[in-house]
């Protein structure tokens, strides 16, 4: 039987650093395309769909977080006019980010359990 493997503390921290340089590309990318209303915002699904993968839910949901107080208080809506944006839509926005983490975690959690179950049917 194939065990599944667990990831190493040294890979945990490398993956972390990726992820956490991942989120400043796209809030960088974000910021010099004009703001908030730029596409590149979008790009944020992917550190938590990547974190929820390796960490499950409570990676998703962390990453959810941080992404949305990059993309809320601390990202302009158009450079231009330098406008901070309205609470409500970076709490829509990390309304939105949450839910996708904790599908994510809860998917890749169920995909696991499957993988489990059937290694120990296929023995």
């Amino acid at each position: 039987m194939k065990k599944l493997k667990k990831i190493s503390d040294t890979k945990k921290a490398v993956i972390i650093v990726w992820i956490i340089a991942l989120m400043a590309l796209i809030y960088y990318l974000s910021y010099i395309s004009g703001g908030i209303h730029s596409h590149f915002s979008h790009l944020m699904y992917l550190p938590i769909i990547i974190s929820a993968f390796f960490f499950k839910i409570k990676g998703g949901m962390i990453s959810a977080l941080f992404t949305a107080l990059l993309l809320g208080p601390f990202m302009p809506v158009t450079l231009t006019l330098t406008n901070n944006q309205e609470i409500i839509y970076w709490l829509i926005r990390l309304s939105m980010f949450l839910i996708v983490g904790l599908l994510a975690g809860k998917l890749l959690t169920y995909s696991n359990y499957l993988k489990r179950k059937y290694h120990l049917n296929n023995k």
